[in-house]
């Protein structure tokens, strides 16, 4: 699970961090960028709301997977092919509602591993209280990692096929379809 926590955090803030820039690169004005950032943290309150109340009522394995895959899909089937708002809007609501959600999910997997520990004390509280801690330290480490490793992805002297990704600029000008 620490290593599943470690992962989650290197990935979860880049899209916070590049989704305004991301949608200035495409040709959307600042006020839609800056209102794709707001979209993503509204929908970030709720999908901790929704993750909380499904975590209390399931194997905590459910929403973990979830919480990892469908973040990950909306990555690669929304944002990697945007162009256009069409694209960054379901993407925006889609990371915030199910990536944002896995650090609520400490407490129960903090639990979940205690409840699995019979070792004759009755230690448990002191143990979740430390995993809890060692996960939200693990988190604030990758997302000091997240940024150096996301700069390299979009260092601008590497070759990456701009339309593939969205990023054309002369089909936009021509009126294509999310330019």
């Amino acid at each position: 699970m620490a290593a599943a926590v470690f992962v989650q955090g290197l990935g979860f803030f880049i899209p916070n961090i590049y989704i305004s820039s991301f949608a200035e690169g495409l040709g959307l004005s600042t006020s839609a960028g800056s209102g794709l950032l707001a979209l993503v943290s509204l929908a970030q309150v709720l999908g901790q709301l929704g993750q909380g109340l499904v975590s209390d009522r399931v194997n905590i394995y459910i929403p973990l997977s979830i919480s990892a895959l469908i973040p990950g899909l909306g990555a690669l089937l929304l944002w990697g092919p945007a162009k256009g708002l069409a694209y960054l809007a379901p993407f925006a609501i889609t990371w915030g509602l199910f990536s944002a959600s896995y650090s609520v999910l400490y407490t129960r997997m903090c639990s979940f591993l205690t409840d699995t520990i019979d070792d004759g004390t009755d230690d448990h509280d002191n143990v979740s209280m430390l995993l809890y801690g060692f996960f939200s330290f693990e988190r604030g480490v990758s997302n000091v990692f997240s940024g150096p490793i996301s700069s390299w992805f979009v260092d601008q002297r590497r070759v990456i096929d701009r339309d593939k990704y969205g990023l054309d600029r002369t089909k936009q000008k021509r009126g294509f379809p999310g330019g």
